[in-house]
């Protein structure tokens, strides 16, 4: 993408509807699913569970003392998303595909910055998929931004590669 403007609204756009989508999902959900329990939808593949995590993926740092947590899930992660962000827009080499991946990417951690910084240092899960015991944890639609990305980004640096 050689038009930085371009660049530059195409984050902006996937910024504004990752952060939208993850942020109206979590309101839905501490409004309907809060103390309701389990909800099986399609089966057992998606599981409704509200949940509120002060750790990071999977629960990481969770017993950490507050203070740790917030240091390194509220203050550390936004000077990451900060430099990440620069990096979106200045890196001349990023194809489209890698700047959506990590636009992806960054969207996500913003919407789970908002929900520490608003929410006690918690961020609201309530998602959960699989087969049988075969299930991830609990999550939200920031989480699975990242991951969208972050798969994304490896697909896109192995087609880039091929192209070259």
């Amino acid at each position: 993408m050689k038009n930085r403007i371009s660049r530059l609204v195409m984050v902006l756009v996937i910024l504004v509807v990752t952060i939208g989508l993850d942020q109206a999902t979590k309101l839905i959900a501490r409004q309907t699913l809060a103390g309701s329990g389990i909800h099986r939808v399609v089966g057992n593949l998606v599981i409704l569970l509200y949940t509120e995590n002060s750790g990071g993926f999977l629960s990481l740092g969770a017993n950490w003392p507050h203070a740790v947590r917030q240091a390194v899930f509220i203050f550390l992660s936004v000077a990451i998303l900060a430099l990440l962000l620069t990096y979106i827009l200045r890196a001349r080499q990023l194809n489209t595909g890698a700047t959506a991946a990590l636009a992806l990417v960054a969207g996500g951690g913003v919407g789970n910055i908002i929900d520490r910084i608003f929410r006690g240092g918690h961020v609201t899960d309530f998602l959960n998929v699989g087969i049988g015991s075969l299930r991830t944890g609990i999550f939200n639609l920031a989480d699975f931004f990242v991951l969208v990305g972050a798969i994304l980004l490896v697909i896109s640096s192995f087609s880039g590669r091929r192209s070259k």
